[in-house]
């Protein structure tokens, strides 16, 4: 290679152009020019220009030879493009409307300005793809089906939303995680056309409602529930004995050993329904083995040990206690009505098993009403096959339709008229021929009786601070059968209540006078209250 040096200001000509090189010299230059450069052979020669340019501007030829230092303008349509012109970059839409956008094949497929970045904004049918080291779709927009998907190819791939409290979703290969971090405000919420919460996860609280956006249980529902299929709930609070499975159709409700059970063909809840052995519905009833399911709206079938046992139990800081209670109507329960008369309120019936599947009614407690609800109380048995009215309330009063039995004496058969009861608990009155106690038959201290016509009053009345008996007849007459005085000694009273006229005998002074008289003995033994001594003298 030539080497020129040092030349100063001479001038050369190279026919088949120059290569200048060179190293660091006095001020690093390889190659100092006084004057214009042109490049060429005398055809489409180009000039440079021998001054500097100003900052941004660039080298701008004019078609004719010259390049200089010009601002470069960027005019509506400035764009790159191909050479077909249908794929191009172009700047400025229209004058000066500050917008870049991206044509391919000529389809528009993103336009950029200062607030926007539209990817296919005029809706073609141009998808978008974002793809990760392992997920060639990992952001999938399929525009034809209008479907965005993330992690399209269903590979290995977690997507991950945040919010200020960390981790909201998380969707991986261990499935979908809401709140994986377990912060206590990122709660979850779905809403339904009129309800915010329809769905709501109360993560401070660690309970789910639905319906409510404040759920008071781990579950809340506000609303109706309506289960189809299988529902298990183990392991309840109290009553861990048993898994409570639930199913519509012909298993209906049933725990997991039968202990519990419904039927939607009789509306009928049983318990105790395993034992394998029930009743039928009907009057009478009929006993059937294995049957298991409840014949009734309530069905309980006791086991040997303990029977079917019910028990209310009340706590409460009021006088009111436990219930049982008995509605009748007629309607309907939306629109009900009064009833009729005679009609019955309720009952309870008393069945025997009899053998051979049979079930034989032994009592029963039946409730009828007139058309003003006054009620009436009907005690039944059954003796010889038949259903007996033992006795009724009714009014107030206890009416006995066939015998009344005190210990183990009956009583002869009563008329229409008997009644039991009254204010303080007494017999007040009781038509017949007899009463017969079975011990005693207690009086109570009262006054005189009025006078009843074909009637004798057998009654207590006070004397002088001592319950003494009494009689009183038709006509009035009322004797003391109970003979003493105050002093203890034997008197004889008796009196007509309709007259006043009184007589009042003391019967041991005269016995005694009459002996002194006649020298005769009537006392067959006295025994004196003083010295005890029994007269007469038999020391």
């Amino acid at each position: 290679m030539a080497k020129i040096k040092n030349m100063g200001t001479a001038t050369m000509r190279f026919n088949e152009g120059v290569i200048v090189s060179g190293s660091y010299v006095d001020d690093n230059t390889a190659l100092t020019v006084s004057g214009s450069i042109k490049i060429g052979l005398g055809t489409n020669d180009y000039t440079f220009p021998t001054a500097d340019g100003s900052s941004s501007q660039v080298l701008q030829t004019d078609g004719s030879g010259n390049i200089s230092f010009a601002t470069v303008s960027v005019s509506a349509g400035t764009y790159l493009i191909d050479a077909d012109s249908d794929t191009k970059i172009q700047v400025e839409e229209s004058a000066d409307d500050d917008k870049i956008r991206f044509d391919c094949a000529g389809t528009e497929v993103a336009v950029m300005d200062s607030s926007l970045i539209a990817l296919n904004e005029g809706g073609a049918d141009i998808d978008f793809r974002v793809e990760s080291a392992g997920e060639d779709e990992a952001i999938f927009l399929d525009s034809s089906a209008n479907t965005l998907y993330v992690n399209k190819g269903a590979t290995a791939f977690t997507t991950v939303i945040k919010n200020n409290n960390e981790e909201a979703i998380r969707v991986g290969a261990s499935g979908v995680i809401i709140n994986d971090y377990g912060h206590a405000t990122n709660d979850f919420r779905v809403e339904s056309d009129s309800q915010t919460h329809m769905l709501f996860v109360d993560s401070g609280n660690n309970k789910v409602g639905i319906g409510t956006s404040s759920p008071a249980k781990e579950l809340d529902v506000e609303g109706d529930v309506n289960i189809s299929g299988t529902t298990y709930l183990d392991g309840l609070a109290e009553h861990k004995k048993f898994s409570i499975l639930m199913v519509t159709g012909s298993n209906n409700m049933v725990t997991s050993s039968n202990s519990l059970k419904y039927n939607d063909s009789t509306d009928g809840l049983g318990i105790g329904m395993g034992q394998g052995g029930a009743s039928t519905a009907g009057n009478p009833p009929v006993f059937q083995s294995g049957e298991t399911k409840p014949q009734y709206k309530l069905h309980v079938v006791g086991d040997v040990n303990d029977g079917a046992a019910f028990c209310t139990e009340t706590y409460a800081a009021t006088t009111g206690g436990s219930m049982f209670r008995f509605i009748k109507g007629r309607g309907t329960p939306s629109s009900p009505a009064a009833i009729n008369a005679s009609d019955e309120i309720g009952r309870l019936d008393f069945y025997s098993h009899v053998g051979n599947d049979t079930m034989q009614l032994s009592a029963l407690i039946a409730v009828t009403a007139d058309a003003d609800g006054d009620g009436k109380m009907s005690f039944r048995c059954t003796h010889g096959g038949y259903d007996n009215e033992a006795f009724y309330l009714y009014d107030n009063r206890v009416y006995f339709t066939d015998q009344v039995r005190i210990g183990n004496v009956i009583a002869p058969t009563v008329n229409a008229g008997t009644n039991i009861g009254g204010a303080s608990a007494r017999f007040d009155e009781i038509y017949g021929n007899k009463l017969i106690g079975y011990e005693a038959v207690q009086l109570k201290v009262s006054s005189d009786p009025s006078g009843i016509a074909n009637t004798t009053h057998v009654y207590c009345k006070d004397v002088d601070g001592s319950g003494e008996v009494f009689v009183r007849d038709e006509a009035g007459n009322v004797t003391q059968i109970s003979p003493h005085n105050q002093e203890g000694d034997w008197v004889y009273y008796s009196e007509n209540v309709k007259t006043g006229k009184k007589v009042k005998v003391n019967m041991e002074k005269m016995i005694r006078r009459l002996e002194e008289i006649t020298g005769e003995t009537f006392f067959e033994e006295y025994i004196d209250p003083y010295s005890q001594k029994s007269y007469p003298d038999k020391s």
